[in-house]
């Protein structure tokens, strides 16, 4: 059939052929046999099978998709994986067994090749798909970890000297992405349009492994300070998306581990300090310390219990002056101390805050107010050398 009057056709074609991009649990489910033994048969169209199947099937969770066929159906997983996925994918082979009385063990797990012998796919329909959008494309931020730049997203990863106030000195480097010739807007996450949780995913890990390649040119350089790499909640909370990530931290040379310190990001306002410290575990088995950067002062963590992070972060919202810097740091130092953290507070961009700040016994602090902009990874070790960081210092 012409893909371009099967519009439907299209759409299955388009969804497969991301799923196996994203390497999604994926089940193609037969009923050609049990349609026959029904006598049934088939149709043009599958939406008398969609009609007839879907009830049997029963709800199922966002992000878990039936994409029906004339003769059959897949099931592309996005909540789960693994057994989880197998589970749910055995309750709908059950179903349909029910749906038609007769045991014939449709479904097949599909692996990332579509092409496996056996496979029940339809291969006609990846050819499709694969003419329908083209050659496959390398996945975004594919070259982020090792270059340090993409042009295509305008976006390069800097590294931002964070002061310790005690010491005078700065003692910590953040990894963050940067808009390149002011293409987009801001730094961090806001310096992206639009990210999937699969973007979050694939940048999280290109800031790894840029911050910990960055840590091991420090201790070559003899100077040992902490490299600080964002992980949003969002690429922890996507099994996937976390399982790569965990796997690269774990992965990571024991020489730059020490120093590395994930901080946990794009914490919702209203998060509870139970999802934090269960953010928190998935981390510590991989990495000596973990941070928290805090969406607000509003988390209760004066009466939570220990959440297992090293230190907290804050930003200071743009509008604070004297006043909301003072009241900002004071909870900030409180709820540390109570967590036997460190506190960090990020945003100090006038001298007003930095009083208010520097007031408290805050143990960082970045901003305008504190030293240079975010600077490339040479500009970085530079920076690094001329500051003279001692190697009998650490953070802790």
């Amino acid at each position: 059939m012409d893909h371009e009057h099967d519009p439907e056709g299209q759409a299955i074609a388009g969804m497969l052929e991301q799923a196996l991009s994203a390497d999604l649990p994926l089940y193609f489910f037969d009923l050609a046999h049990a349609l026959e033994r029904a006598g049934l048969g088939s149709a043009d169209t599958p939406g008398w099978l969609r009609g007839l199947c879907e009830d049997r099937i029963g709800p199922l969770s966002e992000g878990d998709i039936t994409l029906f066929t004339a003769n059959g159906f897949y099931l592309l997983i996005g909540s789960c994986e693994g057994a989880e996925a197998d589970a749910l994918a055995a309750r709908v082979d059950k179903a349909m067994i029910e749906l038609f009385g007769a045991e014939d063990k449709p479904q097949n797990l599909l692996g990332p090749s579509p092409a496996r012998a056996g496979d029940p796919m339809d291969l006609a329909l990846i050819e499709r798909a694969r003419a329908i959008m083209g050659p496959s494309r390398p996945p975004r931020f594919a070259t982020l970890g090792g270059d340090g730049k993409s042009v295509k997203d305008g976006v390069q990863l800097c590294f931002a000297p964070v002061r310790d106030l005690r010491r005078g000195t700065p003692m910590l480097f953040q990894c963050t992405p940067v808009a390149l010739h002011g293409e987009t807007p801001g730094s961090g996450y806001r310096a992206f349009r639009d990210l999937t949780p699969q973007d979050y995913a694939a940048l999280d890990c290109a800031m790894l492994e840029y911050g910990a390649a960055f840590a091991r040119a420090l201790c070559e350089s003899g100077s040992i300070a902490a490299v600080a790499v964002p992980v949003h909640a969002e690429t922890l909370s996507w099994s996937r998306g976390r399982q790569r990530y965990l796997a690269l931290l774990r992965d990571t040379e024991m020489a730059a581990a020490p120093q590395l310190l994930p901080v946990i990001d794009g914490l919702a306002n209203g998060t509870l300090p139970e999802r934090i410290a269960e953010l928190v575990g998935m981390l510590k088995p991989h990495a000596r310390r973990v941070v928290v950067s805090l969406p607000d002062i509003e988390v209760p963590l004066d009466a939570s219990g220990l959440i297992g992070a090293a230190g907290f972060s804050l930003a200071l919202p743009w509008y604070a002056d004297t006043r909301v810097a003072q009241r900002w740091s004071r909870w900030l130092e409180r709820a540390c101390a109570i967590q036997n953290a460190f506190a960090w507070m990020s945003c100090v961009n006038n001298a007003e805050a930095l009083a208010a700040v520097r007031a408290n016994p805050i143990r960082f602090a970045c901003g305008a107010a504190l030293g240079p902009t975010p600077l490339t990874r040479d500009a970085a070790l530079d920076y690094a050398r001329v500051q003279g960081f001692s190697p009998k210092r650490d953070i802790a």
